[in-house]
């Protein structure tokens, strides 16, 4: 109103909004009987009374047996997913959002997946999986891991990336907790797969694991004139604004894949709501796009305490 009576141009914040996101469904259902399972790949969303984009997600409910197909709807028609084949990585999905999220992630037709989970979700874990399977694959341009998390903090503005001691590496290290545990825990359930299995794995130090597997920390305050390529993780992108997401993302190379994760609940940027962040703003193109994947995740696999306090 200031503007106007001003005679200033001003546009409201609300026309940059995208819709609750909360009712997004990102895994269709779709009942059928398992005389029809055969048909499954031969089938169209047509066929359903559905239109999709490419790399939905979809589950096949027969309801004479109970039984359920989990699927992704590709260019070349329905394609069900082998998650006995996904249960033999050293992180096991423990849930069909955390299959059709690791499924995302290793399909090389895919070039984004979008992820907003819950804290203890399992977000973290299951895209540094699945950046090391792609990484082993020896593709040209996934051979390498680059890892960006958002500066802004939970309310503390002291905490943030100018204010703290140290160079630019030192700085940086604090915003890569989440991928420190990721490589913790990673490397935890890969050595007691491998004692199972009567293996032995080389166990290493987070610096010597990320050297390893060519891992490196963005610093997403020094993208300008940069080209990214590889594996991107773009993490806590619920605190990033649609300009740093297009800022990111067109530094992006052909050939290279973006895992976009974040908690719609955590946002902490003071200028940004459930509605304008870049997450929302990805989420939201998986449903329209045919170059974005996307799944929510609502279940706390941390444990008991993470689960109560996520409900209150």
């Amino acid at each position: 109103i200031r503007a106007r009576s001003m005679r200033l141009d001003a546009e409201p914040m609300r026309g940059s909004r995208v819709s609750d996101v909360e009712e997004f469904t990102f895994i269709e259902e779709i009942h059928i009987q398992s005389s029809q399972k055969e048909n499954i790949v031969s089938s169209s969303p047509e066929d359903y009374d559905l239109t999709l984009t490419f790399f939905s997600n979809v589950e096949f409910i027969c309801d004479d047996t109970g039984e359920h197909i989990l699927a992704v709807y590709k260019a070349n028609g329905f394609n069900i997913i082998n998650d006995k084949d996904l249960r033999h990585l050293p992180i096991k999905p423990r849930n069909k959002e955390q299959i059709f999220f690791l499924n995302m992630l290793l399909d090389p037709d895919l070039p984004i997946v979008v992820c907003a989970g819950v804290t203890g979700s399992g977000k973290n874990l299951l895209s540094l999986q699945g950046a090391l399977q792609l990484n082993r694959s020896n593709e040209q341009d996934l051979n390498t891991i680059g890892y960006c998390r958002n500066t802004v903090t939970a309310g503390d503005y002291e905490a943030q990336l100018g204010f703290l001691k140290g160079d630019e590496t030192s700085k940086m290290g604090v915003f890569t907790y989440p991928l420190i545990d990721a490589i913790g825990q990673y490397q935890e359930l890969a050595q007691k797969e491998a004692l199972g299995k009567e293996r032995s794995i080389t166990l290493y130090t987070n610096e010597e694991f990320m050297k390893e597997h060519d891992i490196s920390v963005l610093n997403i305050n020094q993208m300008r004139g940069v080209n990214l390529s590889g594996v991107l993780i773009f993490d806590e992108w619920q605190n990033s604004s649609a300009s740093v997401n297009k800022l990111m993302l067109t530094r992006v190379t052909e050939g290279s894949k973006v895992v976009i994760i974040g908690d719609l609940n955590q946002i902490d940027h003071p200028h940004l709501s459930k509605y304008n962040n870049a997450l929302s703003i990805m989420l939201k193109q998986a449903k329209k796009s045919d170059l974005v994947g996307g799944i929510t995740m609502s279940r706390v696999l941390r444990g008991k305490i993470a689960a109560f306090a996520q409900e209150e």
